[in-house]
């Protein structure tokens, strides 16, 4: 009987050692380590909006999905540097090809909006001159229907006033304006920009010449009809761009398109160009992927955003308020 006595306190007496020892551990693995901060809360990026373009000159009325710069928020007086990004999808597609790139063009404090485009998504209304309203089959748009995205009050101009609003609220800085298209939206991009940089400066300011960068999934040399030639051989143009042109190697006919289109560019811009300058990145991906699908393939996405925030985000354009004077 002592002996049991004895071993039940020496059992008691070890299990109050055990737990003693439990609350010193718990308590040494919450406490902060000597000479270290404690891990840093996830960032947390402004939620997206869905905006309602103003009515492009036509009458369509588009639908955007905007990604505000996290500037906004935890930097106010740097917001007006955040970089504007316009992503533009490929033919049949919409928006929501691009939720991941948005994403991470936000972590590096970029301003994002990604439209659907005319017969696109929501964007298929358009208000015709007599009043009535039209549906827009996208198997039906034709060369006219393109060039009318890129014309003065339609698609593409209706995406960078809504821009310019922000610009002029100081919530981001158009002078460093990128856009970001796949196939269809690639002709569209080369297309605008080209256009932006014809715009003449004024005694009064800018007009244009915006566009810093362009970023190019599975670009074709002409995309049913919207050629891209004249824009791309137009040298006062291209040397003024960063451009980056992704292609997956397997395709038909997309691989040679855009060495086609990288053998053109080389003309006026160089692959070897320091951070900030005008340069040309080219880049093949091992896939028979194309357009926005090619945002599924590894790191391409950040890969893009870190391109985009390398040449463009620390390159030296002022932000300057672009109220018009009239």
């Amino acid at each position: 009987m002592v002996n049991l006595r004895a071993g039940i306190r020496c059992l008691a007496a070890c299990l109050i050692v055990l737990e003693v020892l439990l609350v010193a551990q718990r308590a040494s693995a919450q406490a902060p380590t000597a000479g270290k901060s404690p891990a840093p809360a996830a960032r947390r990026l402004p939620p997206p909006q869905n905006v309602a373009l103003k009515p492009t000159a036509d009458g369509v009325q588009l639908a955007a999905t905007f990604y505000p710069s996290p500037l906004e928020k935890e930097q106010k007086d740097q917001a007006k540097e955040a970089v504007p990004v316009i992503l533009l999808h490929q033919f049949k597609g919409s928006r929501a090809d691009y939720e991941n790139l948005a994403v991470e063009l936000q972590k590096l404090n970029c301003a994002v909006l990604v439209p659907d485009l005319r017969g696109h998504g929501q964007s298929t209304k358009r208000v015709m001159s007599d009043g009535k309203e039209k549906t827009i089959d996208p198997a039906l748009l034709n060369k006219q229907d393109f060039e009318a995205m890129v014309d003065v009050g339609n698609d593409l101009e209706v995406c960078k006033s809504f821009l310019m609003e922000k610009n002029n609220a100081k919530q981001l800085n158009i002078d460093k304006l990128c856009v970001v298209g796949a196939e269809m939206g690639a002709a569209l991009a080369v297309n605008w920009a080209d256009r932006d940089w014809k715009w003449p400066v004024l005694t009064t300011g800018k007009q244009g010449q915006d566009v810093k960068a362009l970023v190019l999934l599975s670009p074709t040399w002409s995309f049913k009809g919207l050629a891209i030639a004249p824009a791309a051989t137009n040298r006062d143009f291209t040397g003024k761009l960063s451009w980056l042109i992704v292609v997956g190697d397997q395709g038909t006919k997309e691989p040679g398109e855009a060495k086609r289109l990288k053998q053109a560019l080389e003309h006026a811009v160089s692959v070897n160009a320091p951070a900030g300058s005008a340069k040309l990145d080219y880049r093949e991906m091992k896939t028979s992927l194309q357009g926005t699908k090619l945002l599924s393939i590894g790191n391409l996405a950040s890969e893009i955003a870190k391109f985009i925030d390398q040449q463009v985000g620390k390159s030296t354009h002022p932000w300057t308020d672009r109220k018009s004077p009239i």
